[in-house]
């Protein structure tokens, strides 16, 4: 991932300048992706496959709940069942 710019696909945050926030790709797995996409409701992805989303898009730890996280990995490790749960309008980034 060297060389790839971290941007949030929801709020355009970017790694160079909130490099405090985590950010997280797509998950692998055709259900939870699909829920991804359901949950952030943004038209330009919905016919992506999941490969282009994990591999194009990422979405940061500003639009998770502590809840989220794994123990003792706050802002760095998701649970399996993650979903973005926070922060869910679109600065017009991702329109």
């Amino acid at each position: 991932m060297e060389g790839r710019t971290h941007v949030c696909l929801i709020c355009g945050n970017a790694k160079s300048t909130h490099p405090d926030f985590v950010y997280h790709r797509f998950p692998k797995e055709n259900q939870r992706c699909n829920l991804w996409k359901s949950i952030v409701s943004i038209p330009r992805i919905t016919e992506m496959t999941v490969e282009k989303l994990r591999r194009n898009y990422q979405i940061c730890s500003r639009h998770f709940s502590p809840k989220h996280y794994m123990t003792g990995h706050f802002k760095s490790k998701l649970m399996h069942d993650a979903y973005p749960d926070q922060n869910l309008q679109s600065t017009g980034m991702s329109a």
